[in-house]
Formats: C-alpha cells, structure tokens, sequence
C-alpha cells in the first residue's frame, strides 16, 4: 500500500474534486513556496542592511579654519552630520604650524558635544602666537570613532609682521652712563648719595 500526502496535488484529479478545492490546493501551495523563497532571501538582505547602515552614519564631513590678520588667533569651525540625536560624540583636531625658519607648532584640541539632532555644526575661536614671518598650515579633524578629514586653512601660507625692536631712550641728565663727575666708578665700588628735598 503506497502513502499519499494529503496536502500534495494529485496528479491526474479525479472528476470528483470540485474545481473551487483544487484551485485552493494550488493556491495555498504557491503562498508556501513564496514564503520559503521570502525567508530564505529576506534574512540574509536584511542582514546585509543593517551591515551597510554604519558606513553611511556618523561623519564629520567639514573644516576649515580663518586665520584673523593679527596673527594672534585662529577661527575653526566643524560641521558633522548623519548623527543619532542624544548621543555623545567628541571632534578632535590638530593642527601643525611651520614657520619658516624655526621649529614647527603643534596645536591639538577636542570638542565634546552631544548632538541634539542629526546635524551639528560649531566655530570656535582660540589664541595662537603670536606669530611672525611667513607661516605655513596643515591639520586633520576627525570625528572620534568613525572619520579623519583634512582640515582647508585661508590664507595658507600666512605672512605676519615681525616687531621691530623700540629704540632705547637717551639717558636723562640724572642718569650714571659710564662716570660720575668724571671719574670712573670701579668694578665692586659703592657710592653714597644723601639727598636733601
């Protein structure tokens, strides 16, 4: 005796099955079939979505910096995007200033911040220097956990004034420059002035 499955079609239908059973039979036959392809492709491309999802999230996709014509200072201003509101996120940044004769300057600072929403966005100004002569720039800023960048300075170089020194004064008809009533004071001599007002 050979077993039949019950939820198998047959494959010559008898004329004794109603036509509206057997159209039931296909049909729940093709909704199982669709849900076996659905789950077997649908876990793994939702898993591959969920993969992607990281690479597109949290960067920080500008930086530049001003420097103000005094020498003195420096503006940078940050912009991240594709943040998770109320989640805590630090900007670094470092900067390298050469001068051109001279040792170069490394200028290194955090922003902390947590993102209110997907955007965020800040400039800050800091006190650098002074400097002198022609300086030249270069830096990153990185979006801890998830981007660098490089940073874009304006001017790059920059040209700064070097102070000349102010001229001593001439020394006023009170004043000892070498003698005192023309006799020289000795190394290690001690003079004694009582004055009377």
């Amino acid at each position: 005796m050979q077993h039949q499955r019950t939820d198998a079609l047959p494959r010559n239908p008898s004329p004794n099955v109603p036509a509206k059973r057997l159209m039931n039979i296909q049909s729940d036959r093709g909704t199982r079939v669709l849900l076996k392809h659905l789950a077997a492709w649908g876990i793994p491309l939702g898993m591959l979505t969920i993969l992607a999802m990281p690479a597109i999230a949290n960067d920080i996709d500008m930086a530049n910096v001003s420097l103000v014509p005094t020498c003195d200072s420096y503006t940078i201003c940050v912009a991240a995007e594709n943040l998770v509101p109320g989640t805590s996120y630090t900007i670094t940044y470092e900067i390298t200033v050469t001068p051109s004769s001279g040792t170069p300057i490394t200028i290194s600072n955090s922003i902390p911040f947590t993102a209110s929403g997907t955007t965020f966005s800040i400039c800050i100004t800091q006190g650098l220097g002074p400097l002198m002569g022609s300086n030249s720039f270069s830096g990153s800023v990185t979006l801890v956990g998830f981007n660098t960048i490089p940073i874009t300075f304006s001017p790059n170089p920059l040209s700064c004034p070097t102070p000349t020194p102010s001229p001593r004064l001439p020394c006023a008809a009170s004043c000892i420059q070498s003698n005192f009533n023309g006799t020289a004071i000795g190394a290690g001599d001690t003079i004694w002035f009582n004055v009377h007002i």
